[in-house]
């Protein structure tokens, strides 16, 4: 069972005064900020992967007579990778090498020397 708990340190971070004349108030803002934190939670849980899509994910395959690699997951280049293609900028339109490329170097700290467009057409077919 999980317990999630809210701890406000500063009221005023909320726009609430520190007397505890807010403190009821400060009560009903901490109780809808959970609410929010555990809607969101619920929905990542929804959409984790069940253990045989995941099996799936991490196996090579053949799929019409093309080989298919398996993703290593754990390995950064990959978590990199997953991350900036689940980015919405990229996900909403067509993008470019140079688009994945600026997106990883700039948001995912990936050095430049990682993201060669011949190494990331060789990530992307893996």
């Amino acid at each position: 069972m999980l317990c999630t708990e809210v701890c406000v340190n500063d009221p005023r971070d909320f726009r609430i005064g520190r007397s505890l004349v807010h403190l009821g108030y400060l009560g009903t803002v901490a109780y809808h900020a959970i609410g929010r934190f555990l809607k969101a939670q619920a929905v990542a849980v929804a959409a984790a992967l069940d253990r045989s899509t995941f099996e799936r994910l991490v196996t090579a395959s053949e799929e019409g007579g093309h080989y298919v690699a398996g993703l290593r997951f754990g390995a950064p280049e990959v978590t990199r990778l997953l991350a900036a293609l689940g980015c919405a900028g990229l996900t909403f339109k067509a993008f470019s090498h140079t688009d994945l490329r600026t997106m990883l170097v700039d948001r995912f700290a990936a050095e430049p020397a990682e993201v060669t467009p011949a190494r990331l057409s060789y990530q992307l077919k893996q």
